[in-house]
């Protein structure tokens, strides 16, 4: 179509907005991981789940800080449109 910007994200960046599921699910209940132990039961739904959120947010600021750094060093607008949508993350939160 033509005008439209279709982003083709790169493997690393595909990697973590997969893993991490950036969408409103995520921003209302964190990643989207079974919170579930190794036997399969439901783990305490109260401090378990807070606290692997926890975990994985800052796994989840590692990477996407990997990436804007990458980024930076590129210099290149294939990562333009994951830097908008981290700036509205982050306002939003």
């Amino acid at each position: 179509m033509p005008g439209s910007h279709h982003h083709i994200m790169r493997p690393d960046e595909k990697e973590v907005v997969e893993r991490f599921r950036m969408d409103s699910w995520v921003d209302a209940h964190g990643p989207q991981d079974d919170w579930e132990d190794e036997n399969g039961d439901d783990e305490d739904c109260t401090v378990n789940e807070e606290e692997k959120y926890k975990r994985d947010m800052q796994e989840y600021n590692r990477e996407i800080t990997n990436l804007l750094q990458k980024a930076c060093q590129d210099a290149s607008t294939a990562y333009v449109p994951l830097l908008f949508h981290v700036c509205a993350v982050l306002i939003n939160s």
